[in-house]
C-alpha cells in the first residue's frame, strides 16, 4: 500500500553520515529530487558537525534501490564519496541504531495513514 502525505511526498530516503552518526530522513516527490536532496544534506553536515562527508549509507525500500543507485552514481563520484545502499528490511546485520531507524519509518507512515484518514472523515 501506497501511502501519501498531505504535501503529496511518497518517497522517504535515509542519509548518514557513517563518521559522525548525523542521519536525516527526507520526504521527497520524485526520484530526481535525490540529488538536490543529497546536496542538503552535505551542507547540514559540513554547517552542524564542521567536517565533510567522506562515508555514508542511504536506506531505502529494496524496490527504489536501482533508481537511487543510477541517480546519485556520478554526484557521489565527483565527490569522491564512499557510500553504501542498505534496504529497510535487510535483517541480517541489523545494530540497535538501525532497529530504531525502521521503527522510526514505520512510525512515519502510520502518522500519515492516520492524517489521511482524519482529513477525509
Amino acid at each position: 500500500i501506497e501511502v501519501v502525505s498531505y504535501n503529496k511526498h511518497t518517497l522517504f530516503i535515509t542519509f548518514v553520515d557513517k563518521y559522525s552518526d548525523y542521519r536525516q530522513v527526507y520526504l521527497i516527490k520524485r526520484y530526481d529530487d535525490v540529488v538536490d536532496v543529497f546536496h542538503g544534506f552535505n551542507r547540514n553536515v559540513q554547517m552542524q558537525h564542521d567536517i565533510k562527508v567522506k562515508k555514508f549509507k542511504i536506506e531505502v525500500e529494496h524496490r527504489d534501490m536501482d533508481s537511487l543507485y543510477d541517480l546519485l552514481r556520478l554526484t557521489l563520484a565527483d565527490l569522491a564519496i564512499l557510500y553504501e545502499y542498505a534496504t529497510i528490511y535487510e535483517h541480517s546485520c541489523i545494530r540497535t541504531a538501525e532497529r530504531y531507524n525502521i521503527r522510526l519509518k514505520h512510525t512515519i507512515k502510520l502518522i500519515y495513514k492516520e492524517s489521511l484518514l482524519s482529513k477525509r472523515y
